[in-house]
Parts: C-alpha cells; structure tokens; sequence
C-alpha cells in the first residue's frame, strides 16, 4: 500500500494491557480509523506472529493499512503495509534496506529529531508526547507549543501522539497536525465504534 497523508488521520495504536488486539482493531475500523499500528512490546515473537496475521486480516478486508511497531522481523514475515520505528529502535538506514515498498514512520519527541528522520527518509513522523500519558510511562513530554514549532519546520505529514482524547483532540488539531494516534481514550472507552466515530467527527470539523 503506496502511503498517503490521509490514513494518519486517525491513527489506532494497540495495546493487549486494555484490550485484546483482534476485538479493539475490528471495533476501531469497522468504525473508520484510518490506520493502526499493532504494539506489544512484552509479547513473544511466536504470539506477536500470530496476532498480526490477524490483524493484517481485518485492516485487509477494510482497506486500511497495518503498521508494525520497532519489529522488522514482524513486518516482514506478515507483509505489513508498515513499520514505526523509535529513537532506540533499528536505525532507519536499515529498515528502508529491507522495507524499501513499506510505509516507514519514525517517533520524534523534539525538531532536531524530526528533521533528521525526515532527511532519511521516513514517510511521516509520530510526534509527542503531546500530553502526559499513562501507555508509555517513558515517553519524552513535548507539549503543544512545541508540536507548533515542529509542524511550521517539518515538510512530511506528522501525526500526533501521547494522552490525546476527545476532551483536548481540537487543540491537538489547530496545530495544523496531518493526523491523531489514539491509544487509551479508545481501548479504555466502553464503547470502541462510538468513540472513533466521535473522534472522527470532530476531525472532519477541523477539516484535516
């Protein structure tokens, strides 16, 4: 799948500590996400396989693209639309090596580092964190002023992450951001499919 700006409109992330993976990513697209990116950063190779197969399933049979989280193997032994990869993850130069025909994202908490993923090629950045946020305890805080600066330097579509829901999602969106990851204001929601379609909602207002 050749990449376009549109599908970080909104970005679904996983994450099997709220919800099982197969359940959440057949919820959120059915609903409209835009993408999703399957992380499980504690499961072993032999699961992470098995899962992602699945899930390669589902976004197939809805036309959305799958991203894999940091692990080449994964991405490859599936035929992932995608891969992101963060600051301490494989360098970038290697990835696009064996990942040439995939879609390649790269994590930036600051400019600098988004400038340098952007000259080496990387075909969107996931900027934060925007806010605090309870999924990645370590994550860099970036703030909104921040986000600012990044979006008037960088010339590939950013996607912001890190806290985002449906209480602050607009002023994530006058930053000009080219899209949304959403992680826990989903998988924690009671509701999956009426969630994303409110995410959605609002994004189209913001016209993004």
């Amino acid at each position: 799948m050749k990449f376009n700006k549109d599908i970080l409109k909104l970005y679904m992330i996983t994450d099997i500590n709220y919800m099982d993976e197969r359940e959440s990513v057949l919820k959120a697209v059915k609903s409209g996400a835009t993408c999703v990116q399957y992380r499980a950063k504690n499961t072993d190779t032999k699961q992470m396989i098995e899962v992602a197969k699945d899930l390669k399933k589902i976004c197939n049979h809805h036309n959305v693209p799958l991203i894999i989280n940091d692990r080449l193997d994964i991405a490859l032994a599936i035929q992932a639309d995608g891969i992101h990869i963060g600051q301490d993850d494989m360098p970038i130069e290697i990835v696009k090596k064996y990942a040439s025909n995939m879609i390649i994202g790269v994590s930036a908490s600051n400019i600098e580092q988004a400038l340098i993923a952007e000259k080496k090629g990387a075909d969107y950045i996931g900027a934060g964190a925007v806010f605090s946020t309870q999924t990645k305890k370590d994550a860099n805080y970036m703030g909104i002023e921040s986000l600012k600066e990044l979006m008037k330097k960088i010339k590939i579509p950013v996607a912001a992450i890190g806290g985002i829901n449906l209480k602050n999602i607009k002023e994530v969106l006058k930053t000009n951001i080219d899209g949304v990851c959403i992680i826990s204001a989903l998988l924690c929601s009671k509701d999956i499919e009426k969630t994303t379609k409110e995410f959605l909602k609002i994004i189209e207002e913001e016209h993004i």
